[in-house]
């Protein structure tokens, strides 16, 4: 090598060997363990999905009376990740850590959340959670609106194996009364076509089996019927009956283009603790010969008491049409 100056005044000075650490030297070095807190928080902050447990988040804005806005998390991780230990009465036992956070913006707060949970299975249940992995519902309230950024992180206690999902979910300003529509629950519809429910998971925080065609995966055939259920909240009620008059429509949408559109309806019904919340849905069932891939699914909600200068509001949620049940 050949160093060259174009002044006179400037010398070069250089000297043999090399100065650092080598790579020989630092791979020999033990790594520094860390806590179950700095693992759950270094994949939490990471802008990297974790892998090493599949790990499916479906969040989505809900609102009542008594709670007020909440975040409707459906936490879906796999079973085969996990290390289980047979018990000695034959069960099976785990653990893992969970890890939510809800973030609006750099000099906005976080809300975040963590949870230790300790699984215990039957031979059945324990075969079954291999096959499908389970389903967690998180329910956290929400304290302001805006546009939330929600990640989860899952970690198993006994190999330390971490997965992690995000998901962008919108939370309307709600407070001065204007028109909003909750997140669309999509489920298959059993034989004798159910009425839908929107309202906040129960049991929050248990471990619950996961179904492929349940609200968390979203994974139908064609052919299939799928149950679709929302919730109006803010709904004006006029006239001297009091009466709320919401009209609501569907659409379904592949590669951006509209290859359905329902009929719009008006058929609303009240809950029992809040009559400004109204209860929306239906059955949309799949053509036989429907192209495979994703679908976006849109809600559109009118409130025909507010006048004509008052928007229509939306709601989207997607899944997927496959040819065969996912491994």
């Amino acid at each position: 090598m050949v160093v060259c100056v174009r002044r006179p005044e400037l010398k070069v000075r250089w000297k043999s060997g090399f100065n650092g650490v080598t790579d020989e030297l630092t791979s020999a070095l033990p790594p520094v363990p860390k806590s179950r807190e700095q693992q759950l928080l270094e994949a939490l902050a990471s802008p990297f999905a974790a892998n090493g447990i599949k790990v499916r988040l479906t969040s989505s804005f809900n609102q009542t009376s008594k709670i007020g806005p909440i975040m409707h998390s459906l936490l879906h991780f796999g079973g085969r990740e996990l290390a289980f230990r047979r018990q000695e009465d034959g069960t099976w036992r785990g653990a893992v850590d969970v890890m939510t956070s809800a973030f609006r913006g750099v000099k906005q707060p976080m809300e975040q959340r963590q949870r230790r949970l300790d699984i215990s299975l039957t031979e059945e249940q324990y075969q079954k959670a291999l096959r499908e992995g389970f389903l967690l519902n998180l329910v956290d309230r929400m304290k302001q609106p805006g546009t939330f950024l929600m990640r989860a992180v899952v970690r198993d206690a006994v190999s330390e194996r971490m997965g992690s999902a995000s998901q962008y979910v919108q939370v309307p300003d709600t407070r001065k009364g204007q028109l909003a529509v909750s997140g669309i629950l999509l489920k298959l519809a059993p034989p004798e076509l159910r009425s839908p429910s929107v309202s906040p998971a129960e049991n929050e925080g248990s471990v619950q089996e996961w179904s492929e065609g349940g609200p968390a995966t979203r994974r139908y055939r064609p052919g299939q019927a799928i149950l679709y259920g929302f919730a109006v909240v803010n709904a004006k009620a006029a006239g001297p009956a009091r009466q709320y008059r919401v009209g609501n429509q569907i659409r379904l949408f592949r590669n951006g283009k509209i290859v359905y559109t329902g009929k719009y309806s008006n058929l609303l019904d009240p809950t029992k603790e809040d009559a400004a919340r109204l209860i929306g849905g239906g059955v949309l069932t799949l053509g036989g010969r429907l192209n495979l891939g994703e679908y976006p699914l849109q809600v559109i909600v009118t409130d025909e008491n507010a006048g004509k200068k008052k928007p229509p509001v939306v709601q989207w949620i997607d899944f997927e049409v496959v040819d065969r049940p996912a491994a």
